[in-house]
C-alpha cells in the first residue's frame, strides 16, 4: 500500500473542528491507518508542504502559492467578529490614544507569517502609518515591553482577551 498521507497540523482552538475525528474515537484509529499528523506552527505548515515533508496542511491564505492546491470546502472562517486575531495597543501615560499616534513599533507573533502581513495591511490601509515591525514569540507582556503594540493570533490572541486586566497592569 502507499504511504500514509502526511498532515501538517496546528494545535490551536480554531482548527479543532477540522482535527476532531483524527484525534478522537470512533474514527481516530481508522484514520491513523491512512494519515500521520505532525503538529507545527502555522508559519511552518506551508514550508513543510513546499519541501514535500507533508502532503496536506492547514496554511494561512497569505502563504498560498501557485505550487499549492486548495482543498475545496475546507477552511477556517468567520461570519462575524474574529477574536483570534488581536492587536493590543499600549496605553501612553495611562490614557488611550488613537493607534495612528500611539504606535511607532509593533511586535508580531513569530508563529505566523501572516500576522506580519495583517499588521502591515492594518496600519497602512486603515491608519495610514507604517510602524517598525518586530517578530516576537506570542507573549503579550514581553511584546508590549518592547513595542507600542502587539499582534497575536490563534490561542494566544484568545488568551490575551481573557487576561486583558493582567496585561494592562503589567505594562500600563
Amino acid at each position: 500500500s502507499s504511504h500514509p498521507v502526511r498532515v501538517a497540523a496546528i494545535n490551536f482552538l480554531n482548527p479543532a473542528p477540522l482535527m476532531w475525528d483524527f484525534e478522537h474515537p470512533p474514527l481516530a484509529a481508522k484514520l491513523a491507518e491512512r494519515y500521520t499528523l505532525h503538529y507545527t506552527k502555522p508559519a511552518l505548515c506551508a514550508d513543510e508542504l513546499l519541501a514535500a515533508r507533508a502532503d496536506l496542511g492547514l496554511i494561512p491564505i497569505a502563504e498560498l502559492t501557485p505550487d499549492l492546491a486548495i482543498v475545496p470546502g475546507c477552511t477556517i472562517a468567520s461570519l462575524d467578529r474574529v477574536r483570534s486575531i488581536q492587536l493590543i495597543v499600549k496605553l501612553k501615560d495611562g490614557k488611550q490614544q488613537h493607534a495612528r499616534e500611539a504606535v511607532r513599533t509593533s511586535a508580531a507573533d513569530t508563529a505566523s507569517r501572516s500576522s506580519l502581513a495583517y499588521t502591515k495591511i492594518l496600519f497602512r490601509k486603515f491608519l495610514g502609518t507604517q510602524p517598525d515591525l518586530i517578530q516576537h514569540p506570542a507573549d503579550p507582556i514581553a511584546m508590549l515591553q518592547q513595542a507600542d503594540a502587539a499582534l497575536l493570533i490563534g490561542d494566544p490572541a484568545l488568551l490575551a482577551l481573557e487576561a486583558r486586566d493582567q496585561i494592562e497592569q503589567a505594562v500600563g
